[in-house]
């Protein structure tokens, strides 16, 4: 195939995907054309709704059969320019940007307007969604609420018990030495990360606390001589200060974890079906429940347990535990995981809701890392193309809330 055939060729399966009418086999041939990471970035640049949008009376108004001509000689000066080695990237841009953008007017006019028709009133097609970032609210014992994002980089609290700063996305507690222990127990705090939020907490002995969206974390404003507790709700990865004199313990409705001093991440989202612990270094405890008599589950680093909602079962394995802490480094990592699973993991950072338009693509899986401030459709863009799905994304403007459609390919 010739240069110029194989650009006409490639720009005609970017327009197909566009217009979704691409067979299965050009569907594997453009995908095998999107795994450089350069077309890909091109294809993303190309397939913007909201900017053909943007321009769509000006495409109506091009006179076509003239800027053809023009284009097919600017193509041939091109061509004569551009070295061997990038010239098919560089001329498969050049008329992927000026056909699509001649073509796609009569698709949008056409495709666009039977697609609004389907739409309710009030809601509204999107592009995407962006990531979330460190946002949290403080709620003291008096029940006061502190939001953090808009009190930043300054002191939030300060009593006969502790000093609060926040700082740098850390919220830093700092406890007085002179603090007594009767009135510690009265004094609780609770830090609450709302969906498409993360946040860092350090806690009155040094040890930090990392949360999740849609978590929070009730703890004293200081610990008590004897004993550190903290209770959590939904998912947060602990570097405990070791004191072999005041072991760590980690509430949650589900277990209790006891620890010295070590790194783990637990998840215990009241609404999954299933409760992990997964430990880093060091050493933890898993109590039994309230109804059982032995010493609990040890952990091993390395090891995780899933205690099963549904069935009530405990599986501890050896684990890559780096993988199943990623998103405390910005990334998410998928290892054979349900789609359904995964649109949860993600509803919860980019704060949507989701629907399956056929219950089975629920069970269709994935592997895969991503980085956590990618765009929502960068990521869905990867899961559809290898789980044979599509996606689209609403925006209900009555509740300000956003909604994935997922259907079959």
């Amino acid at each position: 195939m010739s240069d110029k055939d194989y650009i006409y060729h490639i720009v005609d399966l970017i327009y197909k995907s566009i217009a979704e009418q691409l067979g299965q086999t050009e569907r594997e041939e453009l995908d095998l054309w999107l795994s450089d990471e350069r077309n890909y970035k091109l294809y993303q640049t190309l397939i913007d709704r909201g900017k053909f949008e943007r321009n769509k009376e000006i495409y109506e108004t091009v006179d076509k059969d003239r800027a053809y001509q023009l284009f097919e000689k600017r193509l041939e000066e091109r061509r004569a320019k551009t070295e061997r080695f990038k010239k098919r990237y560089r001329l498969i841009q050049y008329a992927a940007i000026f056909i699509i953008a001649l073509s796609v007017s009569g698709y949008f006019l056409f495709y666009g307007r039977e697609e609004s028709s389907r739409i309710e009133p009030g809601v509204e097609i999107v592009n995407t969604i962006k990531p979330g970032y460190e946002k949290a609210t403080l709620i003291l014992a008096d029940g006061k609420e502190i939001n953090l994002e808009k009190n930043k980089d300054q002191f939030v609290m300060v009593d006969d018990l502790v000093e609060v700063e926040n700082k740098d996305n850390l919220l830093i507690y700092r406890g007085k030495s002179e603090a007594k222990s009767d009135v510690v127990k009265k004094k609780y705090n609770t830090l609450h990360i709302p969906k498409g939020g993360v946040y860092k907490l350090a806690l009155p002995d040094g040890s930090t606390v990392l949360l999740n969206s849609s978590s929070s974390l009730k703890f004293p404003e200081s610990f008590s001589e004897d004993t550190r507790v903290v209770e959590l709700e939904g998912e947060g990865y602990f570097d405990i200060v070791r004191d072999t004199s005041r072991p760590f313990i980690v509430k949650t409705a589900v277990r209790d974890i006891t620890v010295l001093g070590t790194q783990f991440d637990v998840s215990a989202y009241i609404e999954d079906n299933f409760f992990t612990t997964t430990l880093v270094e060091g050493s933890v405890k898993l109590d039994s429940p309230k109804d059982e008599v032995d010493d609990g589950t040890y952990l091993s680093p390395g090891e995780q347990i899933i205690l099963d909602m549904e069935n009530g079962t405990a599986n501890v394995k050896k684990v890559n535990a780096q993988l199943y802490t990623a998103w405390k480094d910005g990334k998410f990592y998928f290892e054979k995981e349900r789609l359904d699973n995964i649109l949860v993991k993600l509803g919860r950072w980019y704060d949507f809701d989701f629907t399956f338009t056929n219950p089975s693509l629920k069970k269709r899986l994935f592997i895969g890392v991503a980085k956590r401030d990618y765009s929502l459709h960068q990521i869905l863009d990867m899961i559809a193309r290898t789980s044979k799905i599509n996606y689209q994304i609403k925006h209900h403007k009555n509740r300000n809330a956003y909604e994935v459609i997922i259907s079959e390919n």
